[in-house]
């Protein structure tokens, strides 16, 4: 197999792989499926959570709409750059705020209990977004690779 063909299957690979798990969020945040809070409360829940005034609670639904109609794009590979970069951003959010909670003393054994004893804790939650965040700057850096509709609907045609 060619290089150029590995890369693209890798990139369809992340795609679908952080797609469905942002898909899952979104559903979760923004329909309330899978024991989510549903739109609203999640919006404001998620701005309480990062500290955002309360009349800012339009970066909540940004962040889940994010995560929704990201996941979504991501799968299909339309609009990849845009739907990724969301992602990033919500995931830096998500980030930040996971680890300026984490107590300082926890966060020295944050492998140990990730790795061993698996405790799901804010420290952990936090190596969960960053790799969720590295998964979107792959993503970005690497592009849809042509398993994609953007690779169909965007080519550029040779003369």
């Amino acid at each position: 197999m060619k290089a150029e063909n590995k890369i693209d299957l890798v990139a369809f690979f992340l795609r679908l792989t952080l797609g469905s798990i942002m898909f899952f969020y979104g559903l979760q945040k923004g329909l309330g499926l899978f024991g989510g809070l549903g739109l609203p409360a999640t919006a404001e829940r998620l701005t309480a959570v990062a500290g955002i005034p309360a009349e800012f609670v339009i970066f909540g639904y940004a962040a889940v709409a994010a995560e929704l109609f990201g996941g979504i794009a991501l799968i299909l590979g339309l609009l990849t750059p845009l739907a990724a970069l969301g992602i990033l951003s919500t995931m830096g959010v998500a980030t930040y705020v996971n680890w300026s909670r984490v107590d300082e003393g926890a966060s020295q054994a944050v492998l140990m209990r990730l790795f061993i004893e698996g405790t799901p804790d804010l420290a952990s939650r936090t190596f969960y977004t960053v790799a969720l965040l590295m998964m979107a700057l792959a993503i970005l850096i690497t592009g849809p690779g042509k398993f994609s509709l953007d690779a169909r609907l965007f080519r550029k045609k040779s003369k």
